[in-house]
Order: C-alpha cells, then sequence, then structure tokens
C-alpha cells in the first residue's frame, strides 16, 4: 500500500530507515518528509535518521527512546537520554545524533 493511501497512523511514528528523516524543500518552500506525509491521518512527530547510520550502533539508542517515550518521558526527553546513554556507552557522537524528532517534540 502506498504511503499516500493510509487512513490512518500512529500519534507518534519511529523509523529507523537510514536518511528517513531527511526533510525535502520544493518549489514555495513546500516540505515533504515522512512526518508531513502522515500529519494528515493522525501522526504529530515522527523520529528518523537524517543520515546512514550503522545499524548495530544506533538502533539500539532507537530501542532506548521507545522505552522511554512509552514509560511516560516527553518524546524530547526520552530521545536525548538515549543520546547521552549513547555517547557514554561509547557510541561516536556523529551516530548518536544521527535521529531527528519531527513535529511535536514535547
Amino acid at each position: 500500500m502506498a504511503l499516500k493511501n493510509q487512513t490512518t497512523a500512529a500519534k507518534t511514528v519511529f523509523l529507523g530507515a537510514c536518511s528517513s528523516g531527511i526533510v525535502s524543500i520544493g518549489g514555495l518552500d513546500e516540505r515533504t518528509s515522512f512526518a508531513t506525509l502522515l500529519s494528515r491521518v493522525g501522526t504529530s512527530a515522527v523520529v528518523a535518521p537524517r543520515w546512514k547510520i550503522d545499524a548495530e550502533l544506533a538502533l539500539p539508542i532507537l530501542d532506548e527512546a521507545i522505552a522511554g517515550f512509552v514509560a511516560g518521558q516527553p518524546l524530547n526527553k526520552a530521545m536525548s537520554a538515549a543520546v547521552a546513554a549513547a555517547i557514554n556507552r561509547g557510541v561516536p557522537a556523529w551516530q548518536a545524533h544521527s535521529f531527528v524528532i519531527e513535529g511535536a517534540w514535547e
């Protein structure tokens, strides 16, 4: 099914696909991203990597952020805590900071 045919979506979406957090800007400053495509069917925030990631290093960050978010932390706090923990574990900063939140980050 094409994404444009979606009729419902989760309020918050977490993506692990490389570069899925990229926003394309077209004519008249039109922004296109997963967040803009899903916003019309109920999504208010998308968390996704902005560039190619090493899945073994970066996806555990996403897992930890999801766990914090599900436990009740605001999305931005859950993501920040997961990134800090990853850096403390030795994950290179450029990998740890690959994720972006587009939309309602609180």
